[in-house]
């Protein structure tokens, strides 16, 4: 499986993997255990597709760890980065908190932009 592994100087590593269906194959509980927290950012449109993906999310992370981000090229910008910090706000996302983006190219650029 491909891991990319990102080094940076003002935080700690972040491991980014890519591939259809990878979902599926990831121990969720490996990236984050028991008692660990996670907040998901899903676009609806993916879950939609994926009926299992949301129910085993919310197995691993909580109903109230899913925020479903309806998300194109034009609203790929800073009032939604805003919105996600609302987000992070309200659910109380702190430096160990796992952030977990599921979608396509637009909402994973967005969430990891906000999550940096």
């Amino acid at each position: 499986m491909p891991t990319w592994h990102i080094e940076s100087t003002t935080a700690k590593t972040s491991h980014i993997i890519l591939r259809r269906g990878i979902l599926g194959e990831l121990n969720l509980e490996e990236w984050a255990p028991a008692g660990t927290p996670v907040f998901v950012i899903a676009d609806p449109i993916v879950l939609a597709k994926h009926l299992n993906l949301e129910k085993r999310l919310v197995q691993w992370a909580g109903r109230d760890s899913i925020y479903h981000l309806d998300i194109s090229e034009p609203t790929k910008n800073l009032t939604t980065v805003e919105n996600l910090y609302r987000e992070f706000g309200a659910r109380h996302v702190r430096r160990d908190t796992v952030v977990v983006a599921v979608g396509g190219g637009v909402l994973t650029d967005t969430v990891g932009y906000a999550a940096r």
